[in-house]
């Protein structure tokens, strides 16, 4: 009587191990992108939520906005401070927004507005910001403004900024792009 052996060859296995290997090695390089993809989406919509939040503030205040001549992070203004708004969101990748879970477990305890004034004090991570035209920081005497966030996804392997004004125009600017009293600038790229 014969004994017939049983099991896959050390072929089978290297060509199933490959093409796991090649499956696995396709999903490290693809992904990573899909993801500062969606967060660049995350940071347009987080942008347009607070132009109509910069809108209820002028109506708000006879039609002027927060005058802040130089660049000022939007998430300094939430509260009862400027924008009436409860609760700012952040950069998709700033400080503890970027932990899933994390975020709400940390507001639960009280912890979160402590850890992330001390990261902002250190200025850690991107953070949406806005400039206007105006008077005293703070006052409502502006009439023109814009609000930018860094985008991750590279364009021709530059970096770009992602620009809503206060005219309703959006689109992408250099870093380099001179934001003087709050004007949208006329290049605007889509």
């Amino acid at each position: 009587m014969t004994r017939k052996e049983s099991g896959f060859s050390i072929a089978e296995l290297i060509i199933v191990v490959g093409m796991i290997g090649i499956l696995s090695g396709t999903f490290l390089f693809v992904y990573p992108k899909y993801l500062s993809k969606s967060r660049d989406t995350v940071r347009r919509h987080d942008l347009r939520v607070y132009q109509v939040a910069f809108e209820n503030y002028a109506n708000r205040n006879a039609g002027y906005y927060p005058a802040f001549t130089s660049s000022t992070d939007i998430d300094l203004m939430c509260g009862a401070s400027v924008l009436n708004e409860p609760s700012c969101t952040d950069d998709p990748l700033s400080t503890f927004s970027s932990l899933p879970g994390w975020a709400q477990f940390l507001r639960q305890i009280g912890l979160f507005d402590w850890l992330n004034n001390i990261f902002h004090w250190f200025n850690v991570g991107p953070n949406y910001k806005y400039i206007s035209n105006g008077g005293s920081s703070g006052s409502a005497t502006a009439t023109v403004w814009l609000i930018y966030a860094t985008l991750e996804e590279k364009f021709n392997g530059q970096t770009y900024l992602w620009v809503a004004c206060s005219d309703g125009r959006t689109g992408r600017v250099l870093p380099s792009t001179s934001f003087a009293n709050g004007v949208c600038p006329a290049n605007l790229l889509q």
